[in-house]
């Protein structure tokens, strides 16, 4: 092997070596946070304020899984916890507010693209408009209307909320979504014999 063949070979093993560094170090940057996340959730109290900080498990700390036992449990330390119940009512909320938005979201989208609606583009502004706002705007109108309605501190109430943020996203998201579709394969379906529903589904 000559020299100049030999010098491109290293210099491409080099390349190499240096892509491969490089993605060592973002993944490092990105998933260092996530592993920080973990060893301090299984440190004791006086190791996740210890200075300097403690990395390494079993090395430096022993670790610990009281802090899962006392989270998921109903009693701790001798009072009563309610993560769990709150984790189960966040589910339920979050997964019904989901749900809703996207069945109410996806029939509003389709109706935009594919009826002639009086001020359409007017309506999908406004509809867009409702994500600009801050939510320190709102909060106050919110508060004043789910207290009129008694569904202040209610699983109705915060459903409704989460419904209503939800909704503009579904309906642009399902309008680029449906445009994309030929309406001929809707009219052929219906010409087959489907309902406009089934031949949407």
């Amino acid at each position: 092997m000559n020299s100049s063949a030999f010098r491109k070979n290293a210099l491409s093993l080099f390349q190499e070596i240096l892509y491969w560094l490089a993605i060592a170090l973002i993944l490092l940057f990105f998933l260092f946070p996530l592993y920080w996340l973990f060893i301090a959730s299984i440190k004791g109290p006086g190791d996740v304020t210890s200075v300097p900080p403690r990395f390494i498990p079993f090395l430096q700390f022993t670790p610990t899984l009281s802090n899962y036992q006392d989270v998921f449990s109903t009693t701790a330390m001798g009072a009563r916890q309610s993560f769990p119940s709150a984790l189960l009512n966040s589910v339920l909320i979050s997964g019904t507010a989901t749900v809703v938005a996207v069945l109410m979201g996806t029939l509003a989208a389709y109706s935009f693209s594919r009826f002639t609606i009086k001020g359409a583009s007017d309506w999908l502004f406004f509809i867009l408009s409702t994500r600009m706002l801050p939510p320190v705007v709102v909060i106050i109108p919110l508060f004043l209307m789910l207290s009129s309605l008694h569904l202040r501190n209610s699983f109705i109430g915060v459903t409704f909320l989460y419904i209503t943020m939800g909704l503009p996203f579904v309906v642009w998201m399902m309008k680029g979504f449906f445009d994309e579709i030929p309406k001929e394969y809707e009219d052929a379906a219906m010409v087959d014999g489907y309902s406009r529903l089934e031949a949407v589904i």
